[in-house]
């Protein structure tokens, strides 16, 4: 693993590289393997993150967990992928049994999530999946690149990230 325990097949699924994805996968790399101080990733949330379909189907078909929620924010790879605009990695996670009504603990939703990314293509192939509407309001989303979606949190993130950078009293909390 690198210095925030990403493996080298993580590595492969964000590149696309499938033929080495597999020889790892072979070899016995982990499909379900969390990258634990990144909080976030394991290989089938980095493919799908990317786009990268043959790596997705790849590790489904060796057993990839479809619907775990990550350690850091509780997001699952249909909801990542509805975010960040991959409707045709939508499309395969749903196909393969992606549930379409899965809540984080803030109840936030793959629909949740494609409209934070504003991607009505991507709600509507939710809703024909039979995606519902979330059980309660859900919070604002922080990535780890900051706010997604929300135009009330991004000016915030965006000034506070600013404040630090211009006022070392704020980044210490003085």
């Amino acid at each position: 693993t690198d210095g925030i325990d990403r493996t080298a097949l993580m590595q492969a699924a964000r590149s696309g590289h499938v033929d080495i994805a597999r020889l790892l996968i072979e070899d016995g790399a982990n499909v379900n393997a969390v990258a634990a101080r990144a909080g976030w990733a394991t290989p089938l949330i980095v493919a799908a993150t990317a786009g990268q379909n043959d790596i997705v189907t790849l590790l489904l078909d060796y057993g990839a967990e479809i619907d775990f929620l990550d350690d850091k924010e509780g997001y699952s790879a249909l909801m990542i992928a509805a975010c960040v605009g991959q409707e045709v990695t939508v499309k395969l996670l749903l196909s393969r049994g992606a549930s379409a009504n899965q809540q984080t603990e803030w109840s936030v939703t793959a629909l949740t999530m494609a409209r934070r990314g504003q991607h009505s293509d991507i709600e509507d192939i939710l809703i024909a999946a039979g995606a519902l509407e979330p059980n309660a309001p859900p919070l604002p989303v922080l990535f780890p690149w900051g706010g997604v979606g929300d135009p009330m949190l991004r000016p915030l993130v965006e000034s506070l990230q600013t404040d630090e950078a211009t006022n070392p009293k704020m980044a210490k909390n003085e």
